[in-house]
C-alpha cells in the first residue's frame, strides 16, 4: 500500500497487479519541480504511481511492466523540462545523462 501525503492506495490491487509484474525507478526531481511532474503523470491514468517523502527531491514510480516503454519516454521529455533525472531503474544503476 502507498501512503502518500493524505492519500492511501494500493495500485497493485487496483490495476490487478502483482510486485513481479511492477518495475521500480528512482528519480531525482528538483523540488520546485514535484508537483508539476505529479500533474503530468496523473494525467496518463495507470502510467506509475509517485511516491516521496515529504521535502526530498528523491522519487520513486512503481510502472506496471507492460507500462514501463511509456514511462521511460515520458521521463525522457519530464528529463528536459523539469529536470528530471533517473537514477536506479529497479536493480540496474543508470548512468547520468541516459
Amino acid at each position: 500500500m502507498v501512503k502518500d501525503d493524505s492519500v492511501s492506495f494500493d495500485f497493485k490491487q487496483e490495476q490487478g497487479l502483482n510486485s513481479s509484474s511492477m518495475k521500480s525507478l528512482d528519480l531525482i526531481i528538483p523540488r520546485d519541480q514535484i508537483a508539476y511532474v505529479r500533474f503530468i503523470l496523473e494525467a496518463y491514468e495507470g502510467l506509475a504511481v509517485q511516491t516521496s517523502d515529504p521535502g526530498s527531491s528523491e522519487v520513486r514510480w512503481l510502472v506496471p511492466e507492460s507500462r514501463l516503454p511509456e514511462a521511460l519516454r515520458l521521463l525522457t521529455v519530464l528529463g528536459k523540462e523539469a529536470r528530471v533525472e533517473i537514477r536506479k531503474k529497479g536493480d540496474l544503476e543508470v548512468a547520468s545523462g541516459e
